[in-house]
């Protein structure tokens, strides 16, 4: 596992241009970015500039500086080396702390290697979505993307265009699961922070688990499409969606996977297995 932190190289980089400035940072870096642009953002890499209006690379550095100063690298690296002990990856991989467009606090892609990608200025808003403090936060993000990194390597899916409504809310399931595992707490309080919700969500997704539960399943062999993604599992920081909570295929796979891990399933069995066959289990064993 190699960690590669970019705050020098955007001090570096820094002008009162941000076109400049993401020009410059986006070449050290271009390996990264290119293949989250494709996957998540779905733009060619020069459309990048488009996204520079929401951006202030000098506010971005001083988030990234406070993560430095709170501890963060260290907290981060500790993460990692608990959840490789806990389940190990197929091969080596990279982690890149990175200063992004405010748009992605962490993914898991492959170029020539796999790697995981923080998004250091993303840090305090993550913290205010889970509720906790900042560096709290990365007990939850830091192990969910790792999570998503050994299970593509194993199953493949390292783009969201190439799974089904099933396959992902199993993957996002697994992912939400794991920094729960990884503390040896699987309350629903910890399945909160995890999901990013507050009480109100969460009670909602409780009161309504079956229906919502229901739904996906109807979905489970459709194709992504951008009103599903909409609806049930992109991240909306205003926190709700048609009076519903955000991001409810996220709960769906989380519920899923809690009550086999309470049943006596491992998490690194489940990290493996597929999205099929994970239901079946469900529906058998827990339903």
């Amino acid at each position: 596992m190699r960690i590669v932190l970019g705050v020098r190289e955007l001090r570096e980089c820094l002008t009162d241009s941000k076109e400049d400035t993401w020009r410059c940072y986006y070449s050290k870096f271009k390996h990264v970015f290119d293949p989250i642009f494709e996957n998540i953002y779905r733009i060619k890499p020069e459309e990048a500039r488009g996204l520079l209006k929401h951006v202030d690379f000098r506010i971005s550095l001083e988030i990234a500086e406070r993560f430095l100063n709170d501890g963060g690298l260290e907290k981060v690296k500790s993460l990692l080396e608990r959840s490789v002990e806990l389940c190990p990856p197929i091969e080596d991989f990279d982690v890149y702390l990175l200063i992004g467009l405010n748009g992605i606090g962490g993914t898991a892609k492959k170029a020539n290697k796999p790697y995981i990608f923080l998004g250091l200025e993303m840090y305090e808003a993550l913290g205010r979505l889970t509720g906790t403090s900042a560096l709290e936060a990365l007990d939850y993000l830091v192990p969910h993307e790792y999570a998503h990194l050994v299970r593509s390597e194993h199953l493949g899916g390292w783009s969201v265009e190439d799974l089904t409504v099933g396959e992902l809310a199993v993957h996002e399931g697994i992912a939400t699961l794991f920094p729960l595992v990884l503390k040896g707490d699987l309350s629903l309080e910890e399945l909160r922070k995890s999901i990013g919700y507050n009480e109100v969500q969460i009670n909602y997704a409780l009161k309504h688990k079956d229906e919502i539960i229901n739904e996906i399943l109807a979905l489970w062999d459709v194709e992504l499409d951008e009103e599903i993604s909409k609806r049930y599992f992109l991240t909306n920081f205003k926190g709700n969606i048609g009076g519903r909570p955000h991001i409810l295929g996220y709960f769906a796979g989380s519920w899923i996977v809690l009550n086999l891990l309470k049943a006596g399933f491992v998490i690194c069995e489940l990290i493996k297995m597929p999205s099929d066959e994970i239901l079946t289990l469900y529906l058998e064993v827990v339903r």
